[in-house]
């Protein structure tokens, strides 16, 4: 039958929009992509007025884990859990009990701001390793593009998936265990990693990691 994820936020007690369902239907539905709203740091202040302003970048430096249903109750990444969690998900699981938590809703960025410059290169950034994979990583076209989002292909927010995918039973080969579950991420713009000293840019790995657990894009090229 194939099992159901969920995107968690361990901190906030909150899954994206509930189940996101089995690896295929995600795939090809990219509902993930809502991900990118929630991490992103603006360039500039956001108006108020702006629908779901006060969720942009909310999930910025939080826990995050992408979770099977299959997975065993008593196995999770070593240290991202707290003693309290371990024991409150030992019995049904956290995929089970995360599920009746708050479900974030999916949005999109607002589609001509100026806090998400078109004009520039985004990063995702791991805050617990000090590493970053660049939106352009994937060779996606430029006119598929829209500051840290893309309108059609993969983008920042597979790469997120690609590192935080935790399971005991696998799907689709090796996709059973992310090495970065549990650990916290952002959205930038890649100006703050070439200003700032200790980052290591994985854009290269991680787009290979993509391509194997996702599968190839098909908008590569900007003819």
């Amino acid at each position: 039958m194939g099992q159901y994820w969920v995107l968690i936020n361990l901190d906030k007690r909150q899954s994206l929009g509930g189940h996101l369902g089995k690896i295929q239907e995600i795939i090809y539905n990219s509902p993930h992509a809502a991900l990118i709203p929630y991490l992103v740091v603006p360039t500039t202040p956001v108006d108020p007025s702006v629908r779901h302003a006060e969720r942009l970048g909310s999930w910025a430096g939080d826990r995050l884990i992408f979770i099977g249903d299959y997975n065993k109750k008593d196995c999770y990444p070593k240290g991202v859990l707290t003693a309290e969690e371990t024991e409150e998900f030992k019995e049904e699981g956290l995929y089970h009990v995360a599920y009746d938590w708050e479900k974030a809703p999916t949005m999109r960025l607002p589609r001509d701001a100026v806090a998400f410059a078109h004009d520039k290169v985004w990063v995702v950034r791991n805050l617990s390793k000090r590493i970053y994979a660049r939106s352009d990583a994937f060779g996606t076209a430029a006119k598929y593009m829209r500051g840290p989002e893309a309108t059609k292909g993969r983008s920042l927010a597979d790469i997120v998936l690609a590192v935080i995918h935790w399971s005991t039973h696998g799907d689709r080969g090796n996709f059973g265990w992310g090495r970065c579950a549990g650990d916290r991420f952002d959205i930038c713009v890649g100006d703050v990693v070439d200003r700032e000293e200790g980052w290591n840019d994985v854009s290269e790995v991680v787009a290979e990691q993509v391509r194997e657990m996702w599968g190839e894009c098909d908008v590569y090229d900007d003819d």
